[in-house]
This record gives structure tokens, sequence and C-alpha cells, in this order.
């Protein structure tokens, strides 16, 4: 994708975009509790995750933004936080749009109370995705106002921008995240390219207004847009401290997972641990999830990545607390489903094959390793699940560069014993 077509795809996201805050169109999810997943779970994208650009622009100081700017800043989705490959294109903090918005609506009457707002763009490696986030924060009443504004306004099928593009309007699922949640699908062509689209997805945190834009060249896919929607408003949920706590059981199944303590000196957690949805996870073999999810008492998610560079290792963590007795199905489901030797995710080819030499866990473990090859980059990684009581572990330790069974088995070995000291 060139810049030159970049540069027009950025400036279409940018007035939708502001237009929605400062004018917006939506409709209302109840009030929910936010869930999330880790970034990715697929071995492929797993190790993708770790591996932003090199070449991405340098955050910008903070001298050149307001504190409060400066305060949204953190609360924004990096580079680390989506699966892939990306490059960040801008953070900035916009003018206060006088531009009218989605289906010619006019600008939010309140948009001038704002306290502060701050949005960055990231483009995917192969140049045919685009994510596009804003956060504005108001005070409450107002962001509440808002998210109502957004809501009534944009009823059009179809809306021709002042530069000529005809956009299609439609509804979209939201994922149930926030205090309220809507989400629009948009759909465009784009000169000598091709047909663009994606979703929108407004959701609002006490004050926090966040719009988070997925668009694709190509084949779209509609749960990486709710995915990233989730990983968003859960980062302001954590940072911002807006007021939604996790239930007595997540609690105990957070203490339980592996911490940041549990590495050397060179990893980082990039997202504080968090509830995690079920519908958002991707198993390998590309398994059907276990039909008794829905059951789980508590269900968490954790990942570290040991760098970001190409050749970083990263672990990725699921803890989940069934009732009495269904561990064990749960775990059953888990080994059967995931007997493939290959299979396919995002156009990688993954080979797995049994991994019988690592130490067997807890009650029951069992472990696979898996290998692809992406463009020049080889990499490989275990996948690990374990039982222990009625807690079911499923952990991803990926290294591209020099895959090591003991390195995987010690990290391993230390959640199980963490598992094994909350189950007592």
């Amino acid at each position: 994708m060139t810049r030159v077509l970049t540069s027009l795809l950025l400036t279409t996201m940018l007035v939708l975009t502001l237009a929605a805050c400062g004018s917006g169109d939506d409709n209302d999810a109840p009030t929910a509790t936010v869930t999330t997943e880790p970034a990715t779970i697929a071995p492929a994208t797993a190790t993708a995750t770790s591996t932003p650009p090199v070449e991405s622009p340098a955050s910008p100081e903070t001298g050149d933004f307001t504190d409060e700017e400066a305060a949204l800043i953190d609360l924004l989705l990096s580079e680390g936080d989506l699966p892939g490959r990306w490059s960040q294109l801008r953070v900035e903090a916009p003018e206060l749009s006088t531009t009218s918005g989605i289906c010619d609506t006019p600008p939010f009457p309140r948009a001038s109370e704002r306290v502060a707002e701050i949005e960055v763009e990231y483009q995917s490696s192969d140049g045919a995705r685009f994510v596009l986030q804003d956060i504005t924060l108001f005070p409450e009443e107002v962001a509440v106002e808002a998210i109502a504004y957004i809501r009534e306004t944009a009823t059009c099928e179809e809306w021709t921008d002042e530069s000529g593009t005809v956009f299609e309007i439609s509804p979209a699922d939201a994922p149930e995240i926030g205090d309220e949640s809507h989400a629009i699908h948009v759909a465009f062509d784009v000169a000598d390219a091709g047909r663009l689209e994606g979703n929108f997805i407004f959701v609002r945190l006490n004050g926090y207004v966040t719009i988070v834009t997925t668009l694709a060249l190509g084949e779209y896919d509609p749960a990486f847009s709710a995915q990233i929607a989730q990983l968003a408003a859960s980062k302001i949920d954590t940072l911002a401290g807006t007021g939604r706590n996790v239930t007595d059981e997540e609690g105990v199944l957070i203490d339980t997972l592996l911490t940041l303590d549990d590495f050397s000196a060179d990893w980082d957690q990039p997202m504080p641990p968090r509830r995690s949805d079920p519908t958002t996870w991707t198993n390998i073999c590309e398994a059907e999830p276990y039909s008794g999810a829905d059951d789980a008492m508590a269900r968490v998610a954790t990942e570290f990545y040991e760098g970001f560079e190409s050749t970083s290792a990263s672990v990725q963590q699921l803890l989940v607390s069934y009732p009495t007795g269904q561990a064990e199905s749960a775990f059953a489901h888990e080994k059967s489903a995931t007997d493939c030797t290959s299979y396919s995710t995002e156009g990688v080819d993954v080979a797995v094959e049994p991994a019988p030499d690592f130490p067997a866990l807890g009650d029951d473990s069992f472990a696979l390793r898996f290998s692809f090859t992406a463009g020049d980059q080889e990499a490989g990684g275990y996948w690990i699940v374990v039982r222990q009581d009625d807690l079911l572990m499923t952990l991803i330790y990926t290294d591209p560069d020099a895959l090591d069974i003991n390195d995987a088995s010690a990290i391993a070995s230390v959640a199980t014993e963490r598992m094994v000291a909350a189950a007592r």
C-alpha cells in the first residue's frame, strides 16, 4: 500500500471519527463489564504480536501535549497490543471538528466541553489493514449525552462526503463493553485500491468515549474489530481506574496468574491481567471451543513479551475456573480436539506435533509443539494445557529465535505451582 493511498484513507477515517465524537451516531449496548482476550492466541499470530515494526516513529514527547492529553496517550492502544506487525502512522491531539459527520450529521452541540482528545493510527505491515483509535474525555454527564447523540443521528444507509466518496452505512454487532457500546459498519471504494470496509465501535467508560475503527482492503474480519475494541476498552478501564472491579472469583484467578516477577529482567507485561472473553479465543488446530465454556465461574488471561524484536519470545496464559468436575470434561475436549498435524490461520501454515518429552504437570496435562514460517520469519512454540482440580490452564510459549523446551517447561511449572496453591 503506498503512502499516498494511506494518506487518503487516514483523511477519510479522520472525517468519520472526529465527526463521531464531535457529532457521532450510535446505538447502545446495556451496561456491561469489559471483557477481553490476549491480543491473539493462535500460535501464528502470538509471535507476531510481539514483533511490531522497528521503523515505527517514536512515541511523541509529552511536552508537545497538555497534561490531560499526555494522560490520554498512556491509555491508547500500542503496537504491542495489536496482533501482527503494525506501523504507527501518527499520534496527535486533533482540533475540534466543525465538519459534518456520518450521514451529514452536525457536530455534537457540547463537543467544546471536552477535557481532552487524542488519537492514534496504525497500518499493518502488508498495508491492507488500518486501526484508528480516538479517546475523548468529557465530564461524565456530557459523555452520556455524546453517546446518546451518536445513537440517534446515524440513521442513513448511504452518505457522500465533501470529496464525493460514497459510504455505505449499516448496523454492526458491538461487543458488550464499558457502560455503553455501539457499532456501525462502513464500506466504500478507494480509487486504484479497491473496496475498504470495517467497523466503527463506540464505547463509553464513565467520562471516556473511545472510538475504535478497524478497516481492511479485501476480506474483513468482524471478530478482529471486536477484539481490538475490547483491548482498547480494557486498557482504559484498567489504567484510568474507571471503576469496573473484577468479581471475587476473577480476583482469585488473577492472583493465581504468572506475574512479571516470574520472568527475567528483560521481559515485559504490556497490559495488566484481565477478564477473558471465550468468543475471541482462537484454539490451536482451529478446534471448536469447549461446549461448556459459558459455564466457567471465572476466566482471566495475561501475556508477557521478552521484547519487541522479531526474535522475541512471548508467553500467553489463559486460566479458567469451572464448577466441580467440569474441568475434567474441558480438558478431555482440549486434548481430543487438538490432534491435527497442520492447519492454516491468517494465510500461515502451522505444523503441529505432540511433545512427549514435555514434563507432566498438575492432575492432567498435555503439550503440543507448533512451528510455522511467515515471510522470512521462522518460529516455533509449545501449546500447553494443564488441569489442576477445577482449574484449567492454557499456556502458549513462543520463541522465534531459539525454542528451548527447558525454558517453556520452567515457566509452565511455575504456573502450575500457582494453580496447585490456589486449589488447596
